[in-house]
């Protein structure tokens, strides 16, 4: 057995290594395997990513294993040790729920590491699917600008703050970003910045002031398909006959100027073949870049709140559509290389992030950026001010029954509170997963070749 990923941690040095005894041993539920040009193995509790012998391949394939502890190899010993096998009887899940508390509480106190700021829910796009429909138009006016300063002065935690701009089209009031940045900058605190944008409104003086006083390290900005269909979906506001070129302008000066920029292809029924043209465009036009990536992300209106009920043979069209252009994109290498964490995932999104604020322009506190009334569990003034709200969302870390035998579950969490979090999560984690790994097998095996 070939180590590419040690065990996390809280295994190697908190809990202590497990002794082999004479008994019965079972494969750990939580082993996931791939097949390269050798077999490997992760442990999605441990964390533990290893290449395996034929025989180790055999061993775990059985339901049960007997080991004499007087005669067990040294192969056998590795698979205990590692928690590959475990006691048959042993309550893995109890295990995973006791380091995922004793890690919620450490967290807790560290204090917050990211903020995502709605600067305002205005948007000079009027996409048919946005979540955002129907919700008042608000914009943080100065007075709550300066209160989020103070509110992340006394929140943040150590090290760098990390701030998400959001909205609507957070550069409608680009004078938040502005000021908040101005202000940390002269507090002196470390900071870094990134935005969802639908990339219409940069100007070349705001991508420069972008780099040097947002430090923006990543922009996603949404394309729907090209020139035509892209322009009749966003559906901007006023005269604005060249939308698609400004924003394909805007993307390669933000690439030019350092800043990551990850181009979503938005696919539904409807836009299939505009898609899968708009993924050869931006080959071309950016597939030489280093800091772009290229993916391709379904909506469905159940997801998204828009009326436009799809047939089960039409959304398994979509779904083959989407995993036909996942291939694509990664086969031209033009999704991100995702790294694989080396310590246990805590959360599923920043719904359930303890280390995480949402702040919409009133100066509202949100767990989630969907913007749903019930999530609001205070504000910048006072802080939680509904802690039922804010424990039922953060605090949720205990599994379903359905979750408690799949080998996903520390990789997705055993938060459940978010319906979109439930359709079709195993293919979603195991997808993530899966670049993950092959990403880290391909390193690993760049090392072993140098």
């Amino acid at each position: 057995m070939k180590i590419i990923q040690r065990p996390s941690k809280i295994f190697d040095c908190v809990l202590p290594k497990p002794s082999v005894e004479t008994g019965n041993y079972v494969p750990s539920v939580f082993n996931f395997f791939q097949e390269y040009n050798h077999t490997v193995l992760f442990n999605t509790l441990t964390r533990c990513f290893a290449c395996i012998e034929k025989n180790d391949k055999e061993v775990l394939n059985q339901n049960t294993i007997f080991v004499d502890a007087a005669n067990c190899n040294s192969a056998l010993k590795e698979l205990i040790e590692l928690r590959f096998l475990v006691p048959e009887g042993f309550n893995e899940i109890a295990l995973y729920e006791e380091i995922y508390e004793t890690k919620y509480i450490m967290m807790q106190k560290e204090g917050i590491r990211l903020y995502k700021i709605f600067t305002t829910t205005a948007c000079n796009a009027r996409c048919f699917y946005c979540f955002e429909q129907g919700i008042e138009v608000a914009t943080m006016n100065d007075k709550t600008t300066d209160a989020l300063f103070e509110y992340i002065m006394k929140t943040k935690k150590d090290g760098t703050v990390k701030l998400y701009w959001f909205g609507g089209e957070p550069l409608c009031n680009h004078r938040t970003i502005y000021r908040i940045c101005e202000m940390l900058r002269d507090a002196g605190v470390d900071y870094a910045s990134d935005i969802v944008s639908n990339g219409s409104l940069f100007t070349q003086q705001m991508i420069q002031d972008a780099v040097k006083l947002w430090n923006l390290k990543t922009c996603q900005i949404t394309l729907d398909g090209m020139k035509e269909e892209y322009e009749r979906r966003k559906n901007y506001k006023g005269v604005f006959p060249n939308a698609f070129e400004t924003v394909i302008d805007n993307i390669r000066c933000l690439l030019d100027a350092g800043v990551r920029v990850q181009i979503r292809m938005n696919l539904d029924i409807k836009n299939i073949d505009s898609i899968l043209q708009l993924k050869d465009f931006l080959k071309e036009q950016f597939g030489h870049y280093p800091n772009v990536t290229i993916y391709p992300a379904m909506i469905y209106e159940d997801w998204f709140g828009y009326s436009d009920e799809q047939s089960k043979e039409q959304r398994a069209l979509l779904l083959d559509a989407w995993e036909h252009a996942k291939e694509i994109v990664d086969a031209e290498e033009l999704r991100s290389k995702s790294k694989l964490d080396t310590n246990l995932p805590m959360w599923y999104c920043m719904a359930n992030s303890p280390t995480c604020a949402v702040v919409d322009p009133r100066g509202r506190l949100f767990t989630c950026q969907n913007y749903d009334e019930k999530m609001c569990y205070g504000d910048i003034w006072n802080g939680i001010t509904n802690r039922e709200v804010f424990d039922s969302w953060k605090h949720n870390g205990h599994p379903q029954e359905k979750c408690k035998k799949c080998a996903l579950l520390p990789e997705c969490t055993a938060f459940n509170k978010c319906p979109t979090a439930q359709y079709n999560c195993f293919s979603q984690r195991k997808d993530r997963l899966e670049r993950k790994l092959k990403n880290a097998y391909s390193r690993f095996q760049n090392r072993e070749e140098s």
